[in-house]
């Protein structure tokens, strides 16, 4: 709201009783490396781990429907992609991972930009806009990773 940061949200579709609902837009390094301390202990997941047979039958299961979830959002950043190309030459790969709290809020988002690759911050920040308003409900706090190709126009 303004230019303070802030970001409004619609509450009504939680569903009516929320409790202590804060949510923190994170605008700079510094907060994101205390989103990141704040998950210091949960070990994180790529899409991939999806067919590795190390992991536990619970946890594929989890990081399936994580990835199921995140599948469903994925056309959102494509989409915006397409506009935002149009403006700017943009192309590439990049890692997004995802911090999501026990309640499913995502509350950090970073990008791992491959070399060769070129996008505008601008559309970084749009795309973590978008993602922030994900709601990819889990058991306990999980740091999700999945990779986004973009090919030029």
């Amino acid at each position: 709201l303004g230019g303070a940061g802030l970001e409004e949200i619609d509450i009504s579709a939680i569903g009516g009783k929320i409790g202590n609902l804060k949510t923190i837009k994170i605008q700079s390094n510094a907060q994101l490396a205390a989103a990141k301390k704040k998950f210091a202990g949960v070990k994180a997941v790529k899409e991939e781990a999806i067919e590795l047979e190390e992991i536990t039958p619970e946890a594929k299961t989890e990081i399936a429907k994580i990835n199921q979830i995140v599948n469903t959002y994925r056309p959102q950043i494509a989409s915006r992609y397409r506009v935002e190309s149009m403006k700017y030459d943009m192309y590439g790969t990049m890692n997004i991972t995802l911090y999501i709290e026990e309640n499913g809020t995502i509350v950090a988002v970073e990008f791992d930009i491959t070399v060769g690759s070129h996008f505008t911050d601008e559309f970084l920040e749009i795309v973590r806009a978008i993602i922030l308003k994900w709601k990819i409900p889990v058991k306990e706090a999980q740091i999700f990773e999945f990779r986004q190709k973009f090919v030029k126009q």
